[in-house]
């Protein structure tokens, strides 16, 4: 099984008014809504991965902790809890919506919090049984780069919103994909929507799900333990299932 890719990618837009887009756009904002508020709305929402891994940066310590490893619904929900990140890929699904007026997004861009990337998480791994290979993306951006960019997968070394942008009619919604992926190591950052209206260009940044930080880890050699999550229930990976799922050079 090859190791997940780190990399951050971004799915082809999807305009508002189809299924997808009403079942992730915010709650419609009122046309009489005040003049001063903002002028665009960004949101977002993890992507599920039901066959996917998340890290931990320290194994868990506290009775609560395993017990919670050793009996939760999947590696997300757990790894949300005990400060988690999710292994190789982070999908999210990020809704924009405009206000009163039309405008125009120039770009969304990634912020890291660090300059460089860090060691990835090798505290606790914990996956869903089957992970499967990362889905073909239109957009990437290289997370493992000290200044990531979102690009298309036939020109990685130019800028998307280089040659592209997206307009925004009032009122109007517009849904992306974005799958965040590293490599090497391990990044947090920010989404920052940068636009214009009537000639004068703003910025506001697109909070992460539940207040949490966009994070990705990339696949470590060794962790200190691992649980799997399979149909039947959790159960702590054999040396063989943590072989498997890791990024170790024997296991390949």
């Amino acid at each position: 099984m090859g190791a997940p890719l780190l990399v951050a990618a971004l799915g082809e837009y999807l305009p508002g008014g189809g299924e997808e887009a009403a079942q992730e756009a915010p709650a419609k904002r009122s046309a009489a809504a005040s003049p001063s508020g903002p002028h665009l709305y960004g949101t977002a929402r993890l992507i599920p991965d039901d066959q996917g891994c998340m890290a931990l940066p320290d194994a868990p310590t506290t009775l609560a902790e395993r017990t919670e490893m050793a009996t939760g619904s999947g590696p997300s929900h757990v790894a949300e809890r005990q400060g988690g990140a999710a292994v190789g890929q982070l999908g999210i699904s990020i809704t924009l919506q405009g206000h009163q007026r039309a405008l125009t997004v120039e770009s969304i861009d990634i912020v890291p919090k660090a300059p460089q990337a860090t060691r990835p998480f090798d505290g606790a791994l914990l996956c869903s049984e089957g992970q499967g290979d990362s889905p073909k993306v239109k957009l990437a951006a290289d997370m493992d780069d000290p200044d990531p960019y979102l690009y298309d997968e036939d020109s990685p070394h130019r800028s998307h919103f280089h040659d592209n942008v997206i307009t925004l009619a009032p009122q109007e919604q517009v849904s992306i994909r974005a799958f965040f992926q590293s490599k090497q190591g391990h990044r947090e950052f920010e989404l920052v929507m940068r636009y214009t209206l009537n000639g004068k260009r703003h910025s506001q940044k697109i909070p992460p799900p539940r207040g949490k930080a966009y994070a990705v880890t990339a696949l470590n050699d060794t962790y200190d333990i691992g649980y799997l999550y399979a149909p039947t229930g959790p159960h702590r990976m054999t040396a063989p299932e943590m072989c498997e799922f890791s990024a170790a050079k024997k296991c390949r």
